[in-house]
């Protein structure tokens, strides 16, 4: 129906008198598949003439994302003498920035995680992670992805709630508060292609 009354407007508008020289009109309610749109159609005014088109866009169905894989660590910071656990190395060039002089791996497990579907895993201190792959936003070795994050205590209560953007294969760094004893920190890198 939106269509039709498209069309319709579009040659009232090219009988009307104070017509620009050029004038496009677009659809508003173009097709749409997994929210993005597929056909566009609209109008060019020029004068009394109208000239109608309509675009295809190509239907990328065939490509859809791929899962991304990612990994969960739990570190305990903290002054105490030791430097970076050696389990945590492929995470150490995002810790040389903290302020803490020793880096404990507690736990660190894998995650397979769907686009737009959330995957949760279960944490040391009795609480739960929650990711939610939200996008990919760009192609190449080292695609630009879209996750959400959430955390939960032991008791079920949301501590974190957050979206971030990061590199294929990089990390992302979620810090608790500190205390006397260091900072518990959830470090969470994935990759996808």
């Amino acid at each position: 129906m939106k269509r039709i009354l498209f069309v319709v407007a579009a040659l009232l508008l090219a009988g009307g008198s104070a017509l620009a020289d050029h004038r496009i009109l677009r659809s508003e309610d173009p097709l749409v598949v997994d929210g993005i749109p597929r056909v566009e159609f609209g109008a060019i005014v020029q004068g009394r003439s109208v000239r109608f088109f309509y675009r295809k866009q190509p239907v990328l169905l065939a490509q859809a994302v791929q899962p991304a894989a990612c990994d969960v660590v739990e570190i305990q910071a903290s002054n105490d003498p030791g430097g970076v656990d050696p389990d945590l190395n492929d995470v150490k060039g995002k810790l040389s920035g903290l302020k803490w002089t020793s880096y404990k791996q507690l736990a660190r497990q894998k995650l397979t995680a769907p686009h737009k579907k959330p995957v949760s895993g279960e944490l040391t201190n009795g609480g739960k992670v929650t990711l939610l792959y939200k996008d990919k936003l760009s192609e190449g070795k080292r695609p630009r992805l879209r996750f959400g994050v959430d955390v939960e205590d032991k008791g079920g209560t949301q501590i974190v709630s957050t979206t971030t953007t990061f590199d294929s294969g990089d990390w992302v760094l979620i810090s608790g508060e500190a205390d006397a004893k260091g900072a518990y920190i959830l470090a969470i890198g994935c990759t996808a292609k």
